[in-house]
């Protein structure tokens, strides 16, 4: 928005390529427009810093929705000095994830590391605001029409 004026993101989204969404990440954390998300559906992996990125109060998940974190996910192959090079980039990606989770749930790196280790996170909508990945159950559109 050159003008300033509010984005509003729906989110549906199992996650994707990492390098792809930290883009998207990097770009909403910049704007200097108020940008509201709303998590529909299913909000996962890669797919759950956009939803954080959204402005402080105006993180949204409707009620029957689901976000589900867990380890970055990587395939290595080469030989062992291409597959080392990679696990070396792969943990910079995990530690970059990490951190964003922590800065935006107010979470240690340590406790995000331990929730994230599980095969999959998955949280319903009070569990993700209570998690502090999203601000509020959102009941009714004519609330989020007003923003």
């Amino acid at each position: 928005s050159l003008n300033h004026e509010p984005i509003k993101l729906m989110i549906d989204s199992p996650g994707g390529m990492v390098s792809a969404y930290l883009t998207l990440y990097d770009i909403m954390s910049a704007s200097r427009s108020p940008i509201y998300t709303v998590a529909s559906g299913v909000v996962a992996s890669a797919a759950v810093p956009i939803l954080m990125s959204g402005k402080v109060g105006h993180r949204y998940i409707l009620p029957n929705s689901r976000v589900m974190i867990h380890m970055p996910q990587s395939r290595f192959g080469g030989d062992p000095a291409q597959v080392d090079n990679q696990v070396k980039e792969f943990k910079k990606i995990k530690d970059t994830y990490i951190n964003i989770l922590s800065r935006h749930t107010g979470k240690t790196p340590d406790q995000i590391e331990q929730d994230i280790n599980r095969l999959e996170f998955w949280m319903n909508a009070e569990e993700a605001v209570a998690y502090s990945l999203a601000d509020n159950v959102l009941n009714s559109f004519n609330e989020f029409a007003l923003l």
